[in-house]
């Protein structure tokens, strides 16, 4: 395999939590080198995220921490001080790219402002993610994942028509926030490259997640109706969901009207009637209920693994309710080799689950594991940034690092 894809990008991670880290893990995955800055004494919150805890790990880690932090290299720093806002002013003029999710005006009171760090190094692309947009009236909002789900829409569409609104079992509004931080990253430094130009990137968690709404959004935009929740059905596709069987569960995903006459006639539907009345999508949707009786009446009468090998058979797409465990004990898990190890300064074999990307020329290297606190303090003051042993004591003894 090739070189790491982004071999030469060194990004100075001040993020914390879950979007940036997010950002700054998939860009660790390509190759770029993430120098992740910790306050000396608390480290990141996630690190007491548990439990469960990493129980082979010294500085007992929880495995929040682990999920977002691999690739990474970690230096402690306390940026309210003068010699820890001088670490980070001399870490800037080597790095491509800053990242930062503090609240509005944080960098700035810390002498660290994008226009500061960029009269030391005129090629910085710089990106802060926050609640809200940092030009506008919330900007001075703070915001976590669960209220931002709440707030930007997802939860109202989410949980069965009844029910009361949920949240996504993962905390998808960081997670999308981060994809979004991580690709605008990658334009930016593209543009760099091409045309010298940098970038101030602000990527606002309540935006992204309404960006994502995609359907949803456009279902209310184009006929002013509220969208409402449908548990684990589809409000644009019938049907779309999950159905009982005598033993269990299954879900069906029929998206054409091709599709549809297939699964009619391999669930046992005889009543040409009954499938000339649903023929099409449309009337599928607009009648759903009805149609969810009929079908579901003639589903139960079988069993989970029944329906999966029928189904299949007959290559309309379904799938079964797997939880956690039974992903990973799957054949196709371990034909894919979902589970890999790296190793951190206390632990050789820390578990991760790998990057869903295939690169046919370059392959993701995941030695490192998320690191331990401050692990690379010392590598990285003294052999990079040239840093004598004297002046790290005197750092260390002022709990600067």
């Amino acid at each position: 395999m090739g070189d790491k894809i982004l071999k030469q990008i060194r990004i100075m991670d001040l993020s914390r939590v879950l979007a940036g880290p997010w950002a700054t893990q998939l860009l660790a995955d390509y190759g770029a080198e993430i120098i992740k800055i910790e306050h000396p004494v608390n480290g990141d919150s996630t690190r007491k995220w548990g439990p469960p805890w990493n129980k082979n790990d010294d500085q007992r880690n929880a495995s929040y921490f682990y999920s977002t932090n691999r690739g990474k290299l970690s230096l402690t720093c306390d940026l309210k001080t003068s010699e820890g806002q001088s670490i980070i002013k001399d870490l800037a003029k080597h790095c491509d790219v800053v990242v930062e999710n503090f609240k509005y005006g944080t960098m700035d009171k810390y002498g660290l402002s994008v226009g500061e760090l960029r009269e030391l190094n005129p090629n910085l692309i710089y990106c802060s993610i926050s609640a809200y947009a940092k030009n506008s009236s919330l900007k001075n909002e703070v915001g976590y994942d669960a209220m931002i789900q709440a707030s930007a829409g997802l939860m109202s569409v989410t949980g069965e028509r009844d029910g009361k609104p949920q949240k996504v079992g993962v905390a998808i509004a960081d997670i999308m926030t981060g994809m979004y931080a991580a690709t605008a990253i990658l334009a930016s430094l593209y543009q760099r490259s091409k045309t010298g130009t940098v970038q101030d990137i602000n990527v606002p968690l309540y935006d992204s997640q309404v960006a994502w709404l995609a359907n949803q959004n456009m279902n209310f935009l184009m006929s002013n109706e509220v969208p409402l929740k449908n548990g684990n059905a589809h409000p644009n596709i019938a049907p779309y969901q999950t159905f009982s069987t005598s033993d269990g569960d299954i879900m069906v995903a029929v998206g054409s009207d091709d599709q549809f006459l297939k699964f009619m006639r391999c669930i046992g539907c005889s009543d040409q009637k009954i499938i000339d009345n649903f023929k099409y999508n449309e009337q599928r949707v607009e009648n759903i209920n009805e149609l969810d009786v009929i079908i579901s009446k003639l589903i139960i009468k079988k069993t989970t693994s029944y329906w999966l090998d029928e189904l299949k058979d007959k290559n309309i797409p379904c799938g079964p309710i797997n939880n956690i465990s039974d992903v990973f004990k799957s054949e196709y898990a371990n034909e894919m080799g979902f589970v890999c190890y790296g190793e951190n300064s206390t632990d050789k074999r820390v578990p991760t689950v790998k990057n869903p990307v295939k690169f046919s020329k370059h392959e993701i290297n995941y030695h490192q594991a998320s690191p331990n606190h401050g692990e690379h303090k010392y590598d990285i003051l003294r052999n990079f940034l040239g840093y004598t042993e004297d002046e790290i004591i005197e750092l260390e003894n002022k709990k600067v690092i």
